[in-house]
């Protein structure tokens, strides 16, 4: 697909169940510049096209459309093409893999896809929502804070410094102290890291991370089983809410009359 671009022609470009590709038709683009739209909506700058002396089809990822904006892409790609052209390889300023970004950076790109979610739990509080949403927002919100506390360690450590030997030594230790904040931290950092492995596969064919430290079965090993997790719960008095006929009953009325707004998170709460 061809399109001239524009800053009002990328924000008009949809996502697909597909991923695509909108090469730009502008005069002032070089061969092959273009923007792929991924399912989720994420849109970057890359350059796809054959290079002197190769036989096959090369793609240089520039940079998302909300990091670099269509200008400096533009000259981005024709800096790298003649880089690629005279010597194999582009040099000087590249954009940013994932095994470069730190703990930080991916827990920032996490809640900010939390909070661009329209059918998900975590959503910006509105003060059109009822008591129990705006409870489900503040409660995600503070443990994704009381989160990143606890992995405040990590903030300037890159996922390519971050072993499973480190994870597992520091898990260990706070596994001792509080266990429940500790499992809840580190699972937090899991679906982070997870995220933007997602995320970087949608984009490139080379991804730069190709574990996530946190989903390691030595560090979910040292989890809690549930009959642990029972038995804790028992010594602590903390009951089970949805005990009773009476309770269940309630839960799965209050639960039905959200369906409608919410179909997906109501659905995953019934089967």
């Amino acid at each position: 697909m061809k399109q001239a671009l524009s800053s009002k022609a990328i924000a008009q470009l949809k996502a697909t169940d597909k991923a695509y590709i909108v090469f730009d038709s502008s005069q002032e683009s070089p061969v092959g510049f273009g923007i792929r739209v991924t399912p989720n909506g994420t849109k970057t700058y890359l350059v796809k096209r054959r290079f002197r002396d190769s036989s096959s089809i090369k793609t240089l990822t520039i940079g998302k459309t909300r990091d670099v904006d269509l200008d400096k892409a533009r000259a981005l790609a024709r800096k790298w093409i003649a880089d690629y052209e005279a010597h194999g390889e582009v040099r000087g300023e590249t954009q940013r893999t994932l095994a470069q970004w730190t703990l930080k950076e991916v827990m920032d790109a996490y809640v900010e896809d939390l909070s661009r979610r329209k059918r998900g739990s975590f959503v910006p509080l509105d003060p059109s929502q009822d008591g129990q949403a705006q409870a489900l927002c503040e409660n995600t919100a503070s443990s994704i804070a009381s989160a990143r506390k606890r992995l405040a360690l990590w903030d300037k450590t890159t996922l390519k410094d971050l072993t499973i030997n480190k994870v597992l030594t520091e898990f260990d230790r706070q596994r001792t102290l509080h266990p429940t904040a500790a499992e809840k931290a580190f699972t937090w950092a899991k679906s982070a890291v997870d995220l933007a492995l997602e995320r970087e596969r949608e984009e490139t064919s080379t991804p730069s991370v190709h574990f996530n430290p946190f989903a390691s079965k030595s560090v979910r090993s040292l989890y809690r089983s549930r009959t642990q997790l029972r038995e804790h719960y028992r010594q602590s008095k903390v009951a089970n809410p949805l005990t009773g006929e009476d309770e269940i009953k309630k839960f799965l009325t209050v639960t039905w009359s959200r369906r409608e707004r919410r179909t997906t998170a109501v659905d995953y709460l019934l089967t």
